[in-house]
C-alpha cells in the first residue's frame, strides 16, 4: 500500500471520528474565545497564527473540535464545499512522528489534500509557536551557505505584514532607479542632439568657403615656386 493511501484511509478515520462524535452536546466543551486572534481550550491557549483569507470561524471551529486534537501543537482547519475540516499537526523537532504529521509539511497537505485556494487557519499552542519560530531561526542560521532559503509554512499575520511593507519599499526603490536610470538617458540625448543642433548648413557652408580659399593660396604658392625654379645649365 502506498503512503499516499495510508494518508487518505488515516484522513478517512479522522474524518469518520470526528463525525460520530460531533453529535454530542457542544456545551461540555470548555473553549472560550478571547479576542479574534487567541482562544482558550481547558487550560491551554491557542493563537491564530495564519488565518489565510478569513478561514478561522470560531463557531465552526468550536463545533468541529474534539479532544483527540488536544496532543498536537498545531491544529490547522480547511474549508470545503462549505465544511470545516481539521487537522492536527505536530512541532518540526517532534521525534519518531510521520513525516505528514509534523508541521513542516502543511504546505504538501494544503496542495495535495485541499481544494485549490481554499480558507484555512492555523492554531498553534502558545508555546509551540514561540519554539517554531526559535527552531526556524536556528536552522537559517545552521545553513547560511544555503542559496535558497527554507519555506516557512506557517506565515503569521504579524510576518504578513512585514513582509508586506518591504516588499512595497523594494518596489519604490525599484521605481526610484528606474526612473533616475530615464533621466540619465533622455540628459544624455538632449546632449548629443545640441551638439548635432551646431553643425548647421551656414556652419557648412563657413567650412567650405575657408577650405576653398587654403586651397586657392596653395595653388598660388605652387605656381610662383615653379616660375623661380631654373635648371642650371652645366659649364
Amino acid at each position: 500500500m502506498s503512503k499516499k493511501s495510508i494518508d487518505t484511509i488515516s484522513d478517512q478515520i479522522e474524518s469518520i471520528l470526528t463525525s460520530i462524535i460531533h453529535d454530542e452536546d457542544v456545551s461540555e466543551k470548555n473553549i472560550h474565545q478571547i479576542d479574534e486572534t487567541t482562544i482558550q481550550i481547558n487550560e491551554q491557549i491557542y493563537h491564530v497564527a495564519t488565518n489565510y483569507r478569513e478561514g478561522f470561524d470560531f463557531g465552526a471551529f468550536e463545533a468541529r473540535y474534539q479532544e483527540y486534537f488536544e496532543r498536537f501543537d498545531f491544529i490547522v482547519g480547511d474549508w470545503g464545499f462549505e465544511q470545516l475540516r481539521l487537522r492536527g499537526f505536530y512541532q518540526i523537532n517532534r521525534r519518531k512522528v510521520p513525516r505528514e504529521q509534523i508541521i513542516d509539511y502543511l504546505d504538501d497537505y494544503l496542495k495535495e489534500y485541499c481544494n485549490f485556494g481554499c480558507r484555512y487557519f492555523v492554531l498553534a499552542k502558545e508555546e509551540a509557536l514561540v519554539k517554531y519560530n526559535q527552531l526556524r531561526e536556528r536552522i537559517s542560521q545552521a545553513k547560511p551557505q544555503s542559496k535558497r532559503p527554507t519555506k516557512n509554512p506557517i506565515n503569521t499575520i504579524h510576518q504578513k505584514q512585514q513582509n508586506s511593507l518591504t516588499t512595497n519599499n523594494e518596489k519604490t526603490k525599484r521605481k526610484s532607479r528606474h526612473k533616475r536610470h530615464n533621466q540619465r538617458e533622455q540628459n544624455q540625448a538632449f546632449q548629443i542632439k545640441q551638439l548635432g543642433k551646431q553643425h548647421t548648413p551656414q556652419n557648412k557652408k563657413a567650412d567650405f568657403e575657408a577650405n576653398k580659399v587654403v586651397k586657392s593660396k596653395q595653388k598660388q604658392t605652387h605656381r610662383t615656386n615653379k616660375r623661380n625654379f631654373i635648371i642650371k645649365q652645366q659649364p
